[in-house]
């Protein structure tokens, strides 16, 4: 009996886990469109989900903790969702440089090309989509969407890297405007590093079970 109640607060745990996800795809989408419609309100309601993601991050970890220390040996699955929900804080902080980044763009009067532009926009569908996929994992453990996640994530951050090359011979011929660069390129990097700890929660799950 005891252990059936642990499974049971586990997968409690596991779909607020999922929902956090959900929460953090949904942050990334409003900021999006805090990007193209060049809104205030969209971004302070990006910026409400990262002090969620932030408070929930707490909450959960404590909650895995005690899992753990309650069954060491019973439940692997604890320890594979130990990290996860300060993969997923660390993600929120990425947010919060591109939120900072927004504002700043729109603050200044700084306009992106129609390249820059259109350039962001893949990498946001990208991060959104693979968001998602990264909650449905750890509900359904699909071995196949785990590796597409990891697969996915590198391809997001060499593109990052191949449009940060890009900008700059956009900026040596004169393209882009000298004052988006350093904006252009901050967005770029909290791009890179979301990508790189939804790689390693799916990286932490693959390693669990397969």
């Amino acid at each position: 009996m005891p252990e059936k109640k642990s499974v049971n607060k586990l997968r409690k745990i596991e779909e607020e886990l999922y929902q956090l996800f959900h929460r953090a795809a949904e942050m990334l989408q409003l900021i999006s469109e805090g990007f193209n419609l060049h809104s205030k309100k969209h971004l302070s309601e990006a910026e409400k989900i990262v002090r969620e993601v932030d408070k929930s991050e707490k909450i959960l970890t404590a909650a895995l903790l005690k899992e753990l220390s309650q069954h060491k040996d019973e439940l692997d699955q604890i320890k594979e969702l130990i990290p996860v929900p300060g993969h997923l804080e660390r993600i929120g902080d990425c947010c919060e440089s591109i939120i900072m980044a927004t504002k700043t763009k729109m603050t200044t009067g700084v306009l992106f090309s129609d390249r820059a532009v259109s350039e962001i926009n893949f990498l946001y569908k990208n991060l959104i989509e693979l968001t998602k996929s990264a909650g449905d994992i750890i509900l359904t453990k699909n071995l196949l969407l785990t590796k597409h996640i990891i697969v996915e994530s590198d391809k997001v951050n060499e593109k990052a890297n191949d449009y940060a090359t890009l900008h700059e011979e956009r900026l040596v011929l004169g393209v882009c405007n000298p004052k988006s660069s350093s904006i252009f390129l901050d967005v770029l990097d909290s791009f890179k590093g979301i990508s790189f700890h939804l790689k390693k929660i799916a990286q932490t799950t693959l390693s669990i079970h397969s």
